[in-house]
């Protein structure tokens, strides 16, 4: 009995002295929550609700859009975004409504900088964002905005056709988002009154997102835009008019989605000018209509266009790409991979030089049209599959590996040297009844396989008829050629004729 009750108040206490622990921790917290910017225990509560315009620098300076060749701005979560407003003067916005727990050494206080170069034409724009460990909002914005009209409010006002065309947009941030242009106007016809019109844009985020939107002239001399772990979208296609082989759109983990992509020029050339460099680390990078050159690094990501009518490489180092994957429906140009590992490729027509080399994989090449002269594509253990069709006279196709499958399909006349080499590996030709040129079948060794058998047979070859070399359906000539070289399985089929 005097056991139970020695227990009974253990525990009456315990629950008394938590009870008192609760109330001190509420009393502290509410008298922070009531006494921003206090420090109390090592820990102080910061809350801000706040919004203001500049028309003028820290140092009393006007800011006049028209007289800059560069506008700078330096952040760490603050979102920038550059739009036309209704506001009566070239401004400068900062919103903070940031909420949180800072330990009592961090700076919980929001500065913002406005320095100008008038020597160079520079307006440098620096903030500094309260830090903290717990926020609840970090809602921190600095935003451009060029005034739609000017004039005097007595007066009738004018459209404002600064779009900030000259002007060079460098942004720079560790976690927030960078926006351009209005996503939507009261006026839906695009003009000096609603759009921005940079055409010099360099843009770096650590994990924040970088959008375009409808309401921007997307015409730029030159384009960089980097982001660690965030997006990158567009509303509208882009069109870059640089061609010094400096454009970049890069994310480590991220994902890059534009309509369309236009570049001014898209002729291949020794120093690589007139291209788009796309690092996607291991993101993703999605383009419908890619009217020009692009150059891919990549490591295990996703590359998906419908339509490229210039060249496509992805010249990475063995040691550095992986297992990325590259589909691509129409390739006008040249393809160039050649140290795929891993990859996964799909590609639905190349009219051009195609040069492809796996380790494993797979490699799938839809419609090989060879307009240039020569088609490489090498695996160790992977798969090929290629199509060749509408192909001219005297192109040379080489299809190699190591112990991997080849499958080549040829849906148009023959007019090709084609070269099949495995060593192990299993080798399946299909072609259509009546095509017509010069089989050779050899083994690793540069034998003739003399005899069809169960390892070797060619639906469309009559045994009795078989010879090496053989000139199927009659065929005298030496333009149009396959050669076949394996000690694996080899077959030759018809395809169906509706096929």
């Amino acid at each position: 009995m005097a056991g139970d009750k020695v227990k009974k108040g253990f525990a009456f206490y315990l629950l008394m002295f938590i009870l008192l622990i609760v109330a001190v921790f509420l009393g502290i917290l509410t008298f922070m929550l009531f006494s921003p910017q206090k420090d109390v225990l090592g820990f102080k509560y910061f809350s801000f609700s706040e919004s203001e315009q500049v028309v003028q620098t820290t140092a009393k300076e006007d800011i006049n859009f028209s007289s800059l060749n560069e506008i700078r701005v330096n952040a760490k979560k603050a979102s920038v975004n550059v739009l036309k407003s209704n506001v009566d003067k070239d401004t400068i916005e900062f919103v903070n409504n940031s909420i949180g727990f800072a330990r009592s050494e961090q700076n919980t206080v929001f500065t913002r900088e406005l320095i100008l170069d008038k020597m160079n034409g520079i307006l440098t724009i620096n903030v500094t964002e309260p830090e903290g460990f717990l926020h609840f909002s970090n809602n921190v914005e600095v935003n451009i905005l060029v005034p739609s009209e000017i004039g005097d409010k007595e007066d009738e006002k004018s459209i404002n056709y600064n779009q900030l065309l000259t002007t060079k947009l460098t942004i720079s941030t560790d976690s927030g988002n960078v926006s351009l242009g209005l996503s939507s106007s009261d006026k839906e016809e695009m003009t000096a009154y609603n759009t921005i019109a940079p055409s010099n844009i360099d843009i770096r985020t650590g994990s924040g997102s970088i959008k375009f939107n409808k309401y921007i002239t997307s015409r730029f001399s030159n384009i960089n835009l980097v982001t660690g772990s965030g997006s990158i979208s567009s509303e509208v296609g882009l069109t870059i008019m640089g061609n010094n082989g400096t454009n970049k759109i890069s994310t480590s983990n991220g994902k890059i989605n534009i309509s369309t992509v236009t570049m001014t020029g898209y002729a291949w050339t020794a120093d690589k000018e007139e291209l788009l460099n796309v690092n996607i680390g291991n993101g993703t990078f999605n383009c419908d209509k890619f009217l020009g050159t692009i150059s891919v690094v990549t490591t295990n990501g996703n590359v998906n266009i419908n339509e490229l009518s210039g060249h496509f490489s992805a010249n990475n180092t063995k040691d550095f790409i992986e297992a990325p994957s590259f589909n691509i429906k129409k390739v006008g140009g040249d393809v160039s991979i050649p140290h795929g590992n891993n990859a996964k490729i799909e590609i639905g027509q190349v009219d051009g030089y195609i040069n492809i080399d796996l380790n494993g994989g797979k490699a799938k090449v839809g419609a090989m049209k060879g307009i240039n002269d020569r088609s490489w594509i090498s695996t160790d253990s992977g798969i090929i599959e290629a199509y060749v069709a509408d192909e001219k006279s005297g192109v040379i196709h080489n299809f190699e590996s190591n112990n991997g499958e080849i499958n080549v399909t040829f849906t148009s006349e023959i007019r090709s040297h084609t070269s099949i080499l495995s060593n192990t590996g299993n080798v399946n030709l299909s072609i259509r009844s009546g095509y017509k040129f010069l089989l050779e079948v050899k083994t690793t060794d540069g034998k003739y396989v003399e005899t069809l058998n169960d390892k070797v047979s060619f639906e469309f070859i009559d045994s009795k008829e078989y010879k090496m070399p053989f000139g199927v359906h009659g065929y005298t000539g030496t333009a149009s050629s396959v050669l076949i070289q394996t000690n694996g399985q080899v077959r030759g089929k018809l395809l169906p004729l509706f096929s």
